[in-house]
């Protein structure tokens, strides 16, 4: 329940949004694959959703960037992709 009210008072604020950088990460869940989708946005280095999902398709990627554009409204969206062609470092949040 903890985990909980931070998360719903963390995201009930709202911040300037310029762009969403989106990446997915595969994580085992209790012996099954599963994934995190992660929003964050780089100018105010805040992280603005995540989303845990069992798979990995258009269908979920669609989900995610649907709930960030009812949140924050429409962005150009750019991933680890875009990120590699204009030299962004990529970091991880997570290591295995």
């Amino acid at each position: 329940m903890a985990v909980w009210s931070w998360v719903q008072e963390v995201f009930r604020v709202k911040y300037s949004v310029s762009l969403f950088l989106v990446d997915e990460a595969a994580v085992m869940v209790k012996g099954f694959m599963a994934w995190v989708w992660v929003a964050y946005e780089p100018f105010s280095k805040r992280t603005l959703s995540f989303r845990l999902s069992w798979t990995r398709n258009g269908i979920q990627a669609g989900m995610f960037l649907r709930t960030l554009v009812e949140a924050y409204g429409k962005h150009p969206v750019w991933n680890n992709v875009e990120c590699v062609e204009r030299n962004y470092k990529h970091v991880l949040l997570i290591q295995s």
